[in-house]
This record gives C-alpha cells, sequence and structure tokens, in this order.
C-alpha cells in the first residue's frame, strides 16, 4: 500500500497531511494545511501538484505571515503558557 504518513513540508509553513489520524490537529482540520486520504495516491498527487503549483482553494496557505501568524496564535509559546497555567492552577485549587 502506498500512501502518506505524518505531515509532508511542501513549502515554508504550507503542510500536506493524511486526513484520518491526529495529523488533522497540528492542521487544524484543514485551516493550516491540505488534508488528503493517505491511500488515494491520485488526490496525494492532486493536491500536492496544486498546492506547488500555487492553486490550493485554501488562499492562506499561500501567506506565509498570516499562516505563521495564525499558527503562533493557536501553538505559540503564549497560548502554551496559558493553557498550562491555567491547568496547574485547577490542579492546585
Amino acid at each position: 500500500m502506498c500512501g502518506i504518513a505524518g505531515i509532508l513540508n511542501t513549502e515554508p509553513m504550507s503542510e500536506l497531511a493524511g486526513d484520518q489520524d491526529g495529523s488533522t490537529e497540528p492542521l487544524m482540520d484543514g485551516q493550516l494545511g491540505a488534508l488528503v486520504n493517505p491511500t488515494d495516491v491520485p488526490a496525494i498527487a492532486v493536491t500536492l501538484t496544486d498546492l506547488l503549483a500555487r492553486r490550493h482553494p485554501n488562499r492562506l496557505l499561500f501567506d506565509p505571515a498570516e499562516l505563521r501568524r495564525q499558527v503562533i496564535e493557536h501553538f505559540g509559546f503564549e497560548r502554551f503558557y496559558r493553557q498550562t497555567s491555567v491547568l496547574v492552577r485547577a490542579l492546585l485549587s
């Protein structure tokens, strides 16, 4: 069987990942990257080609500054710190 596993970087901040496992979470269910069935080789080829040719419908993938801002907003240290602080306070109270 041929397919993709995990996340494939196609250019800085632009991602292609399988849509059937935990790979969807870091890409926020397709908001921050392209998701494709990992066993559908033709779909992988089309999606990868669309990304490389800058034809993918998710235009955010071609705006590195905005994509970076959103990635940091959702997964950056500040958010991690806030969420961890809330959890630690809840455990200690």
